[in-house]
């Protein structure tokens, strides 16, 4: 934990300003500002935050890297809750949009004991304006929305992406993949290569990269997917009996099943493939439920339902939630799990107070490998949530809910307010 001094030094009070620097302060730093000007002033505060920052990055890896999976002891709920209190303490100080909303809230670290208490953001918010611990330049990746406008998309920025990159693939081997498995991929998704703005680009490269001596076949690029060279790539897979791994959008799958289907020879898989799915509908004429979705895909690409799995990720969080056959049988849940790392909360549409668990609500998340933006993270999506996962019944069909339109129209009123 790091002396308040350290935020007033950094206060967004001072941001884009020459700080002050009393005597006694220059002197409790070591540093005069007639021997060394300004500038090492401010690459000496810099230092320190960076400094800040790497303590608390490699305290969280330690967690992600190393806390079992479930069940959870008190000792590993504790050191989340600590390591979600330094995360709410360093965005306060360091994300100056963030700290505006909080003060005006009335809430700051010192009040707050236990991570449920720690102010969100909503998914509409990161329109606004760029919620970063750092400058938007400093950022070595931006990644946009995919829900909104191509013109005013939200935008993700990441300072590193070693925790990110860290926390996703740990979850998704534990969750989606067996151990020491050798699965050629199939990619009907986007990749960092063809869509460098796409978290889940970013994701699904990452997995490739995991397994580098896997057959792969991207069939999916800017100008759509290439379903030829995806059918040929499973019926040479089929003859090799070897199982496949698709990845891949939820449209995009529905739409290379829709091209077997109209050729009227599905593409066989192997017993033992996989199908991990992700997002939604968005863009189909014709509106499916999941079950019609899950009986569709099995049919045609002979597969049973249960090897059928889900991924439920926002480009606003770090983390996955992942409803797989491996989750169903180690951990005895059907709902949506996430790892250790992110916690979540169903609110009140109206209030936005939090709920008890199993009752229905706006889904709200806290996730530690957001260190540089918000970990606390307001959704718009209709759930449950408790212990053994959430589940998931879509969204409001009119408007953005009431509490998080207010909660939208607070942090960006408190980003105007004069210093």
């Amino acid at each position: 934990m790091w002396h308040r001094r350290h935020r007033e030094r950094w206060s967004h009070r001072n941001s884009g300003r020459t700080p002050r620097c009393s005597r006694r302060r220059a002197q409790k730093t070591g540093l005069h500002c007639k021997t060394f000007g300004w500038l090492k002033i401010l690459e000496h505060l810099f230092k320190n935050k960076l400094e800040i920052r790497n303590s608390l990055s490699q305290r969280i890896l330690n967690f992600i890297e190393n806390v079992p999976f479930f069940p959870l002891s008190t000792d590993h709920d504790q050191t989340f809750n600590k390591l979600a209190l330094e995360v709410f303490e360093w965005q306060f100080s360091f994300n100056h949009p963030y700290r505006r909303l909080c003060e005006r809230r009335g809430i700051t670290p010192g009040k707050v004991n236990f991570w449920t208490e720690v102010p969100p953001v909503t998914t509409a918010s990161l329109k606004a304006m760029p919620l970063f611990c750092f400058d938007p330049q400093e950022a070595c990746a931006i990644f946009h929305t995919s829900g909104t406008t191509l013109k005013n998309p939200g935008k993700h920025y990441f300072y590193s992406l070693d925790i990110y990159k860290t926390a996703a693939m740990r979850w998704f081997k534990e969750a989606c993949i067996p151990q020491n498995a050798n699965y050629p991929f199939l990619v009907l998704g986007p990749t960092a290569q063809h869509f460098p703005n796409s978290s889940l680009g970013q994701m699904f490269s990452w997995i490739l990269e995991e397994f580098p001596e896997n057959n792969t076949c991207t069939a999916f690029t800017a100008q759509g997917i290439d379903f030829k060279n995806a059918q040929k790539f499973l019926i040479e897979n089929f003859n090799l009996s070897k199982p496949v791994f698709i990845l891949s959008t939820s449209l995009a799958l529905l739409e290379f099943v829709d091209y077997l289907a109209k050729l009227g020879s599905g593409a066989k898989l192997i017993d033992g493939s996989i199908v991990l799915d992700t997002g939604g509908y968005k863009g189909r004429k014709k509106n499916i439920e999941r079950d019609e979705f899950l009986k569709y895909v099995a049919k045609n690409l002979d597969i049973p339902r249960e090897m059928i799995f889900n991924e439920y990720g926002m480009t606003e969080m770090s983390s996955q939630f992942y409803e797989s056959k491996f989750i169903r049988k180690k951990y005895n849940t059907y709902k949506k799990l996430a790892p250790p790392w992110l916690k979540s909360i169903a609110c009140d549409p109206l209030t936005l107070d939090i709920l008890p668990d199993g009752e229905k609500g706006l889904l709200r998340h806290f996730d530690l490998a957001n260190l540089d933006s918000v970990a606390m993270v307001q959704t718009e999506d209709i759930g449950t949530a408790g212990p053994d996962g959430i589940e998931l019944f879509g969204r409001p069909t009119d408007a953005l809910p009431r509490g998080c339109s207010l909660l939208a129209e607070e942090i960006i009123a408190a980003t105007k307010q004069e210093d």
